[in-house]
């Protein structure tokens, strides 16, 4: 039987963008072994994985202080809440304060090479692997790992662009920002030179890669079940109810705030509409006071992973929004948001606003399936004509369907992966 390792920067989890996609991705590959090599101390609750290595800079530094191992092996399922709740708190913070001098400082930590020990070797003697999947993070100890784990298997290795991680078409005033990206491009092109197999999100991607590292990408994104026909929405609320489920971070929240601005002009006399946000990110009182607006908003908090599929098909209308500002513009303008495919399969209109040159925003304006806008009074005239004919919610979401269908369909995206990996 073939055997897959994939290696993750933070554990694979089915709540979270990556993890879900990763079980997407390898679900049904019921005669591929699969197992993880996780590069940080936290729970993966996967089935899945047959087994899993973990280490960490926590690991790390215990390992420099006081002479201990880095590295231990779990089996499919692991759930210690404890150590996920303080990584997640360590690298919140460090975002918060000082970010670029966390990073440089974990990039020394991983540089030790200390995570080279008898553990590694024996985990990777044991899988043997046939198949190395690797997505890109946007860090450089992970490439590290990737070289290692290459050098001790000779697997092929398929690697997995989803976010930018190698052009300089981003935006910053930091000497550090500058100095890790020309050091994180060097690495990057190391990897794309030891994989075989080369995957991107998005057509945006594709262009930028194809032509920087001069090899045929191959666009894989999330996928879904599109078989049969959309279950439109045979009543619509009163008022229409406007949902946005996922990340308000990067600014998203002030091209939130476009809509609940222009929400605020529609219900002047009635209130016709109302956006319902679920999000798991903090929000401040400077955010609360913009986004929750009595009679227009709502700021609902976290919602369940178990639960988001019904929490979107009870809405009218599904958001999806990309900050306008040009660091945060650039940051996400080769992504593709993962929630994108889950909208299509809902069979219900969707709503965005950003950038047109953001990959994501890109697709909904090139397929023509769905309601964009990029300012307050384009965003008016447009929920208006949905608000006098509900109808033209259901011809969106149609066509969103269509574009799902189209371009994110599940077995023709498990065809093309289980083909490239089982090939030799």
């Amino acid at each position: 039987m073939m055997k897959l390792l994939v290696i993750t920067r933070a554990p694979w989890l089915n709540d979270n963008g990556t993890g879900s996609t990763l079980t997407d991705f390898f679900s049904d590959f019921s005669d591929i072994e699969i197992y993880g090599l996780c590069l940080r101390e936290a729970p993966t609750v996967t089935a899945l994985c047959k087994k899993n290595y973990y280490m960490s800079e926590g690991e790390i530094v215990n390992a420099l202080l006081h002479k201990g191992y880095v590295g231990k092996v779990t089996g499919s399922s692991i759930a210690n809440i404890a150590d996920q709740e303080r990584e997640i708190a360590t690298y919140n913070k460090a975002k918060k304060y000082n970010f670029a001098v966390f990073r440089f400082l974990r990039e020394a930590l991983w540089g030790t090479g200390v995570w080279k020990n008898a553990n590694l070797r024996q985990y990777l003697e044991e899988v043997n692997p046939d198949v190395i999947f690797f997505p890109d993070f946007p860090c450089v100890y992970a490439h590290k790992v990737l070289k290692y784990v290459k050098e001790k298997t000779n697997a092929k290795v398929a690697i997995f662009h989803a976010d930018d991680c190698y052009t300089l078409k981003q935006f910053s005033l930091s000497v550090l920002y500058w100095l890790f990206r020309f050091y994180q491009r060097k690495w990057v092109r190391s990897s794309v030179n030891l994989s075989t197999l080369h995957y991107v999100i998005s057509d945006v991607q594709k262009k930028d890669y194809d032509k920087a590292f001069g090899v045929d990408n191959k666009i894989l994104t999330k996928f879904g079940d599109f078989s049969g026909v959309p279950r439109l929405k045979k009543d619509f609320g009163d008022p229409l109810q406007i949902v946005y489920t996922g990340n308000i971070g990067l600014n998203r929240w002030k091209s939130l705030k476009i809509i609940v601005d222009a929400l605020r002009s529609i219900n002047e006399k009635e209130v016709k509409a109302e956006l319902i946000i679920y999000t798991a990110n903090e929000i401040t009182n400077n955010i609360r006071k913009v986004l929750e607006v009595s009679g227009v908003s709502k700021i609902m908090g976290k919602a369940p992973a178990s639960e988001m599929s019904a929490i979107q098909e009870a809405a009218d209308i599904l958001v999806h929004v990309e900050s306008f500002d040009i660091k945060n513009r650039l940051a996400v303008r080769q992504s593709f948001s993962t929630k994108i495919v889950d909208y299509f399969k809902r069979g219900r209109a969707i709503l965005a606003v950003g950038p047109s040159e953001v990959a994501s925003i890109k697709h909904l304006i090139d397929n023509e399936c769905a309601i964009v806008a990029k300012e307050e009074d384009e965003l008016i005239i447009k929920l208006n004509k949905v608000l006098e004919n509900n109808e033209l919610l259901n011809s969106y979401a149609i066509k969103a369907f269509e574009c799902g269908k189209k371009y994110h369909n599940r077995e023709e995206m498990l065809k093309m992966l289980y083909n490239d990996i089982s090939s030799k």
